[in-house]
Parts: structure tokens; C-alpha cells; sequence
């Protein structure tokens, strides 16, 4: 598969991954619902007919809208891309674990039927970047 990144990607991702993708010359949707209210987004959803792919990482500012948005991408029939299926992490400064990234994959994977591709760890494909056509 190859996408081309003269489209958009929606992201449901960490900042900084947001803005290596956006720094690369790659227009992102997704990173702006962040403090988008559910009314606001339940009465004026819609779907970019630019986004080619939907691309999920850990994300620490993850919501409501930011899932629903996500699937809406994903049930339109664009690819569904993940940096890795990691149930939890150990993210605390005790060292305590935390959802990782395969937790938000589950919940889209449950809402939408549909199974993502791995470019991340443990996958052969080794990141998304190896995807993109610039």
C-alpha cells in the first residue's frame, strides 16, 4: 500500500508525532479535537474527502471526539495505520503502567469492525514513514 501525502492524514497521536508528520509537508486532521465540545462536534461532523488515511499512535490528550472522528475516517473505507499494539506501558515516574496504544486500537477496532495495519513495532513494515510518498 502506499499513500500519497500530497492528502491529508487524520491523526490520533502525541503532539510531537502530529508535528513531524504536519513538518513533513503532510496536512493532519484530528489534532484539533482535542478541546472540541461533543455538542459542537455531534451537530457539524463531517468528513474530509482529503483525508487518505487514518494514523493512530499513543495520545495523551485522547477523547471522545478524537475516537468518534476516527472512526468515521475509518468506517469511510480509508486505511487504518497503527505505530504498535502495546497494552500498556510503563509510563509513571514509579514505574506504574498505564494504557498504551493497543488500548485505543482495541476500542477503534470494536466500534468500526475493522482491522488497522501495523506499521510499527513488532511489524516488518518498521514505521509509517516507510508508507509515504513525498
Amino acid at each position: 500500500m502506499r499513500i500519497v501525502c500530497t492528502e491529508t492524514l487524520c491523526t490520533v497521536n502525541e503532539h510531537q508525532v502530529v508535528g513531524n508528520v504536519y513538518n513533513a509537508g503532510v496536512a493532519v486532521c484530528g489534532d484539533e479535537d482535542t478541546g472540541v465540545p461533543w455538542e459542537e462536534f455531534h451537530q457539524n461532523a463531517s468528513i474530509d474527502p482529503d483525508v487518505a488515511a487514518v494514523v493512530v499512535g499513543l495520545d495523551f490528550q485522547l477523547n471522545y471526539v478524537k475516537l468518534s472522528h476516527a472512526c468515521m475516517y475509518i468506517r469511510s473505507g480509508v486505511p487504518f495505520i497503527i505505530t504498535n499494539r502495546d497494552a500498556a506501558s510503563p509510563l509513571l515516574a514509579d514505574g506504574g503502567i498505564v494504557p498504551g496504544n493497543g488500548a485505543i486500537i482495541e476500542c477503534l477496532v470494536k466500534a468500526t469492525g475493522i482491522e488497522p495495519i501495523n506499521c510499527g513495532k513488532p511489524s516488518v513494515w518498521g514505521c509509517v514513514p516507510t508508507h509515504l510518498s513525498y
